[in-house]
């Protein structure tokens, strides 16, 4: 009996396992897809905010297309980091949920 029990302890822990992969999968498909939408977005932004055709080049417009692209830098980086501590601690979680199951 003590076989059997553990055998659909086993059984139970690899579903659970399953299923929190298949929800972990779900959430980093869902980031993913917030971070490529946001990249989008601040892509767009600095389309419009560019000047392709300047014909005498404006030292002040210049500087402040250079803290536009130093910005957004920024803030893709961030949003970068961001996502991949979001992803960490999912896998991390996935990770210790097998450990203790085991």
């Amino acid at each position: 009996m003590q076989m059997d029990d553990l055998l659909a302890k086993l059984g139970n822990s690899e579903a659970d396992i399953e299923r929190l992969r298949e929800e972990k999968d779900q959430e980093i498909e869902i980031l993913q897809a917030g971070m490529d939408s946001t990249i989008e977005q601040l892509n767009e932004s600095r389309q419009v905010f560019s000047t392709p055709s300047i014909s005498i080049p404006d030292l002040t417009s210049l500087q402040s297309q250079g803290l536009v692209d130093e910005t957004t830098n920024a803030q893709i980086d961030t949003l970068i980091l961001d996502n991949r501590k979001k992803l960490n601690q999912i896998i991390g979680m996935v990770f210790s949920h097998i450990v203790i199951t085991f």
